[in-house]
């Protein structure tokens, strides 16, 4: 079906001619005469009446005309309506990020996109493991680190930054590095990057380090995103600068298909901007 001798042919019924329709539509007149030549051809009817004076459809032709012209205004409508969806954030969209992560930095990110586009809806959904995007229905996660070879789409919002952080009272009695008391968090039991000989608590969560580290236990290494507000009040203060493990790339990866979505376009580029200069950077 040639769709485009069908528009040619609604365009000379709609506007009475040949010369009509090419000022109209901006096509050479030889153009239209040979599309609709090779429309009636294909059906094997004749659609117009010529004369020197005007064109006509055939009873055959007007019949035909009244269909083509009601089948092109619904994909006409089809069109708008996809395009307006394209243009629009709307809909609901799903997040997951690491748990304590998500708990410190994204709240107010999200806060700030839902009101910024009262017709998404947000699920955000935080697990301290791998999602598998495509079979658990997600459009954007966010992870920490090098990433695994895989078919997502990865777009790097900046760096988690580690800092090692200590009580006040604490912070002025300490001499070295190598005497330090020290608070450790462990992502995975028995990890040297974290821990080392005579760490008295290792955990798995920021809060316990955080609130150890607040008590004068000893000193906690933890990401700069949630010990932001301690620092800020003076709760606690960074100590043994150099020696904090490397900074983490930071990346938000969706599958391919979604990144032409509106909601998620909207949703990455207000991370990128929060990640920029984010809050918490003034408190280092």
């Amino acid at each position: 079906m040639d769709l485009n001798g069908i528009w040619i042919f609604t365009q000379v019924v709609r506007y009475g001619g040949f010369t009509a329709a090419a000022r109209a539509t901006g096509l050479p007149k030889s153009t239209i005469s040979r599309k609709l030549r090779a429309l009636e051809q294909s059906l094997g009817a004749v659609l117009l009446l010529r004369s020197t004076r005007s064109v006509q459809p055939t009873e055959i032709g007007a019949a035909y005309y009244e269909r083509c012209d009601a089948v092109l205004r619904e994909l006409e409508l089809a069109e708008h309506q996809v395009s307006q969806s394209l243009s629009q954030v709307r809909g609901r969209l799903r997040v997951t990020a690491p748990v304590e992560m998500g708990q410190q930095a994204l709240g107010p990110i999200v806060a700030d996109f839902l009101a910024r586009h009262p017709q998404v809806s947000v699920e955000l959904v935080l697990l301290d493991r791998t999602v598998d995007l495509l079979a658990e229905g997600f459009d954007v996660a966010l992870r920490v680190g090098p990433l695994p070879d895989s078919n997502l789409i990865a777009r790097r919002l900046g760096r988690t930054r580690w800092v090692l952080v200590a009580q006040p009272e604490l912070a002025a009695r300490l001499d070295s590095w190598e005497n330090a008391p020290r608070l450790a968090f462990t992502g995975r039991r028995g990890d040297s990057a974290w821990t080392r000989p005579g760490t008295r608590l290792a955990a798995n969560s920021f809060a316990s380090l955080l609130e150890a580290a607040c008590q004068g236990l000893g000193v906690a290494c933890v990401p700069s995103f949630f010990c932001h507000e301690a620092l800020r009040n003076g709760q606690l203060q960074r100590v043994f600068e150099g020696h904090e493990p490397a900074d983490a790339p930071l990346y938000a990866v969706f599958p391919p298909r979604h990144a032409l979505l509106p909601k998620v376009r909207s949703f990455l580029e207000l991370l990128e901007q929060a990640w920029r200069l984010p809050p918490w950077s003034g408190s280092l």
